[in-house]
């Protein structure tokens, strides 16, 4: 059975900014197909599932600091983003 990749909303709160975010900056950057959406949220198109992907991130972060992660759907989506946000999702397919 092949596992088609979907986009998973990444969303984020470090207690000590400065400490986590270099860790979690490089966690991130190993995700080939991720856009940082605003200052503490990426989307993420993968194959992993929402598990996997905290499991993958959370070596990077501290105990206090906060993470969601979740499966999203750009079919039904709206907002104000950035020109190199619409350009990302209009890449694929998806348009705000």
């Amino acid at each position: 059975m092949t596992i088609l990749p979907a986009f998973y909303i990444i969303a984020y709160d470090l207690h000590e900014p400065d400490k986590s975010y270099p860790k979690l900056e490089a966690k991130m950057a190993l995700f080939r197909d991720r856009f940082r959406i605003l200052e503490s949220t990426w989307l993420v198109k993968t194959k992993r599932d929402s598990t996997e992907i905290f499991k993958f991130l959370d070596s990077a972060l501290d105990d206090d600091d906060h993470i969601f992660v979740t499966k999203f759907d750009l079919s039904s989506c709206d907002g104000r983003l950035s020109l190199d946000a619409r350009i990302w999702l209009g890449k694929k397919d998806v348009g705000l």
